[in-house]
């Protein structure tokens, strides 16, 4: 049975020859990272393979791998800083890299510092399909040229407290565009929570301009949105059948508070409120800047506006009226069409029938004739 035992070189051997083949069959992340930089589009693209998706073990990052990897480029970074050149390498210049997209990655969070030496001038991060991200804190802690962030399909990720922690720690913010959607796990986040959040957005020195909180199966429009009074487009589609407005959260309102969240975004240009089945529509819509478009489509429930007797607001009210108006009169034109259309082809198909020779005439000859002769024998 000794005999059966392999030696310890040769184990290790062994070992060794399969890690390699394992490497040459997926490569590590560090290499992917090297591979997916691109000077000339400004970016990091790193996106798995669609054939890597079912392989767990091929899309999983540990946070040491990735900051093992992310710490090499630093030192690369740095070298070529150093230098004035690139490195011996002829590796990029990193500082003109300012867009970062991870996809199809899992991991639950990213390494503190070291995407922040690698990239120091990242702008614009993308994390999207990943299963098991859950923390934005050192994203936004190292990254203080961030502007724009896109966080899509992670159905772990449970709050955005971060944003708030992070913009009163004496670091700050630089956020404008922030796009979070596809993660269900936000819909626990309580009223309370959503306050401080967009404290920590109103905070934001970009200032925040563009907010998407789409599909995110939340049950109510937080009031904090007020807070980010130069916000210009707002999505927030998809969420559900059961979206209240401030006014519904809270029956303690005034009415003088829910004007604020009409009046406060005042630099508003679009609102999409597309998908949630709503049936009712807050009155502070009709207080919204009267360039801003609305967008209702796919609310087939919701059939009167709110009303208004105050101008200018009314004309806000207007566009909506209008816009369902449209959309009955398509609805009437499109049934009164399809009327005409088939009484034309009635008269078509009864004119080829009934004309003399045809089908029609014949069967209809034949019970007059038989009912002729029924009243003659009578």
């Amino acid at each position: 049975n000794d005999r059966n035992i392999p030696e310890p070189m040769v184990l290790e051997e062994q070992v060794r020859q399969q890690q390699q083949q394992e490497q040459q069959q997926h490569p590590s992340f560090l290499q992917e990272l090297l591979k997916r930089e691109c000077l000339i589009e400004g970016e990091v693209n790193l996106s798995a393979p669609t054939h890597y998706l079912p392989r767990v073990a091929s899309t999983s990052l540990t946070l040491s791998e990735m900051e093992h990897a992310f710490r090499h480029i630093a030192t690369l970074t740095a070298a070529a800083t150093q230098n004035d050149a690139n490195d011996n390498n002829n590796t990029i210049n990193r500082n003109q890299i300012q867009r970062l997209y991870i996809k199809n990655y899992s991991f639950v969070t990213l390494p503190p510092t070291v995407i922040g030496l690698a990239y120091p001038n990242i702008t614009h991060v993308d994390i999207c399909n990943n299963d098991v991200f859950s923390d934005i804190t050192p994203l936004l802690q190292q990254l203080p040229n961030l502007s724009s962030l896109n966080i899509s399909n992670c159905a772990s990720l449970a709050t955005l407290l971060p944003l708030h922690t992070v913009a009163t720690s004496g670091g700050g913010i630089q956020l404008r565009h922030l796009w979070v959607t596809k993660c269900p796990m936000l819909r626990f986040v309580k009223e309370k929570e959503w306050d401080l959040i967009f404290r920590g957005l109103e905070l934001s020195s970009g200032p925040m301009q563009r907010l998407s909180l789409s599909r995110n199966r939340l049950s109510f429009v937080p009031r904090g949105i007020s807070r980010c009074e130069f916000l210009e487009y707002l999505f927030f589609d998809d969420n559900g059948p059961q979206l209240r407005f401030p006014s519904q959260n809270n029956h303690n309102i005034h009415e003088e508070d829910e004007e604020d969240w009409g009046t406060a975004l005042s630099s508003l240009r679009h609102l999409s409120l597309s998908g949630n089945d709503l049936t009712y529509l807050s009155p502070s819509l009709g207080r919204l800047p009267e360039t801003c478009t609305l967008n209702l489509t796919n609310n087939p429930k919701l059939i009167y506006p709110p009303s208004q007797t105050t101008s200018p607001y009314m004309i806000s009210v207007y566009a909506l009226k209008d816009f369902f108006h449209i959309k009955r009169m398509k609805a009437w034109r499109g049934w009164v069409r399809l009327y005409v259309l088939f009484k034309k082809s009635q008269l078509r198909v009864a004119h080829t029938l009934y004309q003399p020779g045809g089908r029609g005439y014949v069967n209809c000859k034949d019970r007059f004739e038989g009912r002729l002769m029924l009243l003659t024998v009578e």
